[in-house]
């Protein structure tokens, strides 16, 4: 439902993005990245509830330029939360504070190796979210400093089907996140060159509360994901 959208071919589409996703703030509806290289964006860009960005397979390539982090260690992202711009690390992961819910990422590229470097940047940054669907994204860093899809106080998220090559966490979940599924996933974990963190494929930090009347394999599954170690 709601609006579909496209972004430019080798501009900086920041700006485009974020007016997109804010149209899209009470409707909900769809961003389409077509084939083709889009240089990124300069900044974050914010996503509200029921929004989905997909693409038309791998030729879909956003590229992340100058992002906030994304060309050092400190951190930023690409895709993420409202809760992602107030991050303070003490957030509750309980039912009545997951307010943002019913995300989609498929079918695309995010490169954030430009210049030879990914920082400490992510490819999402969901916080108090909840219904979460990442598949067939292929999502390529220029050494392992940084995590790829990174959950805070969460619930219900599905990583599926990614190819993720060169982060120091493929998957990095804390503060108490439920119901975490990474499933069939190629994860590539390259030579830490940046010396700042241990590599980790999949991290979990602090497991929330399960949740009753809910089957075992839905509370927690990690399975059938093939994971290349390099390097040190």
């Amino acid at each position: 439902a709601g609006l579909s959208c496209s972004i430019s071919w080798g501009t900086d589409n920041g700006t485009r993005l974020q007016v997109i996703a804010d149209s899209l703030a009470t409707t909900g509806g769809a961003i389409y990245i077509p084939p083709g290289c889009r240089f990124g964006t300069t900044t974050t860009t914010t996503l509200h509830s029921n929004i989905k960005v997909f693409g038309a397979g791998e030729s879909s390539v956003i590229q992340s330029l100058s992002i906030s982090g994304l060309s050092s260690n400190t951190g930023g992202w690409a895709f993420g939360t409202p809760a992602a711009t107030t991050y303070t690390g003490t957030e509750t992961s309980t039912p009545s504070n997951q307010i943002y819910h019913g995300y989609c990422f498929e079918d695309f590229t995010i490169d954030w190796s430009v210049n030879g470097y990914g920082g400490g940047g992510k490819f999402t940054f969901m916080v108090l979210a909840r219904d979460i669907f990442i598949n067939r994204v292929r999502m390529l860093a220029g050494y392992s400093a940084g995590g790829a899809c990174a959950f805070a106080a969460c619930d219900n998220f599905h990583v599926r089907d990614c190819y993720i090559e060169n982060a120091n966490v493929a998957v990095d979940c804390w503060q108490g996140c439920t119901r975490i599924h990474v499933t069939d996933n190629e994860l590539v974990m390259g030579p830490n060159a940046s010396s700042i963190i241990n590599h980790n494929a999949i991290n979990i930090n602090g497991v929330g509360a399960v949740y009753t009347n809910v089957e075992h394999t839905e509370q927690f599954s990690i399975q059938n994901n093939k994971i290349w170690l390099y390097g040190n």
